[in-house]
């Protein structure tokens, strides 16, 4: 089974025309199977303005050479995306250890991900 992280990244795009521009390569993506796969999974959202968000749960979020090459495609993608002035994005990752969070911020994200473990019980 592994180690399952759940994942989410929400983009801020200012400019229209690049909103429209990173939701088609989002569509390009999956071309390559993997990447299909991986942005199949995922719950994905638009506000048609200005944000996309995509999440994962329970998914193998491994980021080392050789291993998901799909997980490294993306990352880069964000990264690439994120060199427009007007683009940023804020990704977090938890994994299944408390203390397993990864964050990462580029730009200025009008858009934020919250973490939030919590336990209910109705007794």
């Amino acid at each position: 089974m592994g180690y399952r992280s759940n994942v989410t990244t929400v983009i801020t795009v200012e400019n229209k025309k690049n909103f429209k521009k990173y939701l088609k390569e989002l569509k390009e993506l999956k071309d390559d199977e993997s990447m299909k796969e991986l942005i199949d999974d995922a719950e994905f959202t638009d506000n048609g303005v200005d944000g996309i968000r995509l999440s994962w749960e329970s998914i193998k979020w491994y980021n080392c050479l050789g291993s998901y090459p799909e997980i490294i495609a993306f990352e880069n993608w964000l990264d690439k995306i994120a060199e427009d002035e007007d683009t940023s994005y804020h990704f977090v990752r938890i994994g299944e250890d408390l203390d397993d969070v990864e964050e990462r911020i580029e730009g200025d994200p009008k858009y934020w991900v919250y973490i939030e473990r919590r336990l209910e019980t109705d007794f």
